[in-house]
Formats: structure tokens, sequence, C-alpha cells
């Protein structure tokens, strides 16, 4: 079962943020600098009728930046090959250098990958022949025995196959499964879910090659995933407080507590503080309380944000132009960050520091409820409706 529009373009965001891939802060914009390929089959003869585009996904369509090619992908800023097997693209707002341009004609079952050349494009005059081959259905399936060992969901997961250092075809999916159609060569899939961490797995297509299955691909889960149900680990590596002498998770038994793990440079995260502040001026006589893991860049950082001092002074602008003059009503625990490992068993990213080692913490900004009890309840989204309900609910048990 594949995931939805809202949760596909969030997801979208998500593995972009974690990895790399830059967005522009309108992604909705006219395209930009539109360029051209032809389209050829392996005897030269255009391809008509093949659906061309960047960022190519399955599941259901959520935006009109994207085009559908009849039986399930959608392709970003896409376009279908004319009669001489032209196709105009253009890269929008998105920065195509991680990209590759992918085209299927699903009638003929060709395909072809090309990675994307920015500078390439801006400078050419003619079209860019790309050659479609025979393409083959590369499928498998992610488990995780960490959790189901548990008998815990594994959850929403993604898998990603690049070519060429550039992303080319991306499958989210509900029951762990992920197909892709590509023609001959050396590609890297990444795999990971809400709960897993990514697993990198090389993948060769041979000439002529139609199926290839990769079997089930063990992913290592998060340490997030496997303290829900768990006590909370108490903080550490705190250089000080805002609005707090200091706070330990001892100290918040009795309460629901909403720990979120947050930095100045993070523009989702500033983004949705107004509205942990509601929450806050909502429920804090209710007993919930909510405490913020402020976590700088550690070695991209200049000058650490050890001091209350030093954090106020990067949020000036924040507060004035995003907060409308607010600032933060709720204890935050300054942490400086230094890059630290989420286990041996984990190479492929680290943690941005210790206690988000701890707490299993990947992307920012990242919320956790906890308990009345101390225990850890799992991700919190203050947009979600069924989550109000439920630390509404939580806050009712006494």
């Amino acid at each position: 079962m594949f995931l939805k529009p809202h949760v596909v373009f969030g997801l979208i965001l998500t593995v972009c943020t974690l990895t790399g891939v830059g967005f522009a802060a309108e992604d909705k914009e006219e395209a930009k600098h539109p360029f051209s390929v032809k389209l050829v089959d392996e005897d030269g003869k255009p391809v008509e009728g093949a659906t061309v585009g960047v960022f190519p996904y399955i599941g259901e369509k959520g935006s009109a930046l994207t085009i559908d090619d009849g039986i399930g992908w959608h392709y970003m800023y896409g376009a279908t090959s004319d009669a001489d097997g032209i196709a105009t693209l253009s890269d929008g707002a998105i920065g195509m250098d991680l990209a590759c341009v992918v085209a299927r004609h699903t009638g003929r079952q060709l395909t072809a990958v090309w990675k994307i050349d920015s500078g390439k494009l801006n400078s050419a005059k003619t079209a860019e022949t790309i050659v479609l081959h025979l393409a083959c259905r590369v499928s498998g399936k992610l488990v995780c025995r960490d959790l189901t060992d548990r008998n815990r969901p594994i959850g929403g997961t993604t898998a990603i196959l690049s070519f060429g250092g550039g992303r080319a075809l991306t499958c989210f999916s509900t029951d762990q499964t992920f197909q892709f159609f590509a023609p001959p060569g050396d590609y890297e899939l990444q795999s990971h879910g809400a709960n897993l961490h990514i697993v990198k797995t090389g993948v060769q297509i041979k000439p002529g090659q139609r199926e290839l299955d990769l079997g089930s691909i063990e992913q290592p889960a998060t340490r997030l995933a496997l303290l829900i149900g768990e006590p909370a680990p108490e903080f550490s590596g705190v250089k000080c407080w805002k609005n707090s002498p200091g706070v330990n998770v001892a100290d918040l038994k009795g309460k629901c507590v909403i720990l979120d793990f947050w930095g100045y440079w993070c523009g989702p995260c500033v983004g949705q503080m107004p509205e942990l502040f509601k929450l806050h001026a909502k429920y804090h006589d209710q007993g919930l309380e909510i405490i913020g893991v402020h976590v700088d860049l550690g070695e991209h950082e200049k000058e650490p944000v050890d001091t209350v001092e030093k954090l106020d002074h990067r949020l000036t602008d924040i507060r004035k132009d995003l907060w409308k003059g607010q600032d933060v009503p709720y204890p935050v625990a300054l942490i400086t960050g230094k890059r630290t490992s989420y286990g041996t068993a984990i190479e492929t990213r680290k943690a941005a520091s210790p206690i988000a080692a701890l707490y299993g913490v990947i992307g920012y900004p990242t919320l956790i409820l906890l308990d009345r009890e101390g225990k850890v309840v799992g991700q919190f989204f203050p947009k979600r409706a069924e989550h109000i309900a439920q630390l509404e609910k939580l806050l009712k048990d006494q």
C-alpha cells in the first residue's frame, strides 16, 4: 500500500532535509529555466508519449506540479514527449544538481535515467538526447527484527534509487515493499523509515535484465522507536537553561511532557513553535509541560550557542517577524552540538549531540510525548488532530 499525497510530500521534504537536498523558499513558483530533452529508443528512433520529469514517486497524485504516467507514478515538473521525442521541463525551485531526469514509456516498457548537469543545461542550445532501454523491475521489502521481535509496527518506509549521485526514483510505502522500473546501470538504494535508520545497498541492473528481486533488506530501528513504552532518558550535556534554573526528567513525573528538539537554525522548527506556544497556554494548567531541547550545529557552528544571551541574540529577528513579538514561554535546555554515534550498527549518520543520540532524534524538529509516568509515548505532531486527542486523553488520566 502506498502513501497518500499529503504524506508523500511531507516525506519528500523530510527526506530532503535529512539527506541534504535543498528546496527554495517557494516551491510553487512558475518554471524558471526550461530545458528540453529528446527521447529515443535503442535504434535511435524518437519515443513519443513517454512521461519524463524529476523526483518521480509512486503513490497518489498530490500536486499540480506533478504529471501522472497512468499507472501510479508521478513526475515533478514533468512533461510528455511529442512525435519528435521532445519533452520540455523546468528545474522550477528544486536543486537540480541533486536530481535525475527519469523517462518512461509504460506501453513499450522503456525507461531511462539521466543525471542532470545544471551547468550544461543552462548553456545548452539543443535538446539533450536520452536513450530509453527496456526496463527492469526492481523490487524488495524492508524488514526490522528490532521492531517485529517486540511486536511493534515498522510504519511507513521510503526507498530511494539514486544514479550518479542524483536522486532518481522514490517509493513511499505503508507495507514496507518497494518497486522501481529502471534501465541497466549501477545504482544505490537508500532505504529508511520514520522508525528506521538509513541502509545503503548497491544495485546493479545488467543489460537485458527484466526482473531483480532484492529480497528482504534488514533495517536497524531508531532508538526513539525502541524507547516507546520505556522510561524517558535523563537529560545530559545541558550547558544552561532558559526560563528555568534546571529540570530533570524525574522531576516531571505526574505531568504530561512534550520534548521539543529544535534549533534556531532550523526553519521548520521555529516555524511551528507558535503552535507550541498555543498548546502551552491552553494546557499548562491541566498538567502539560513543554521542554525545549535546543541543539546547536556542533562543528558547523562558528560560536557555540551555550548561553541564554547567545540564543536570544540569534532569535531576535525570529521573535520579531515570525513569533510576532512572543518569546518561548517554557524551559529550554541549551545543548552544544557534538556529532555522536547512534550505535555501532549505524554507520550512515550521526546524531547532532549525545542527548539526540540517546533519544534517537534524527531530524529537526522532533517532538516527543511523555506520559505522566515519564514513559515515552512516541513522536508528537502539534497540527495532527489525532495527536491532540491523544494529548488530551493523557491529560485527563490522573
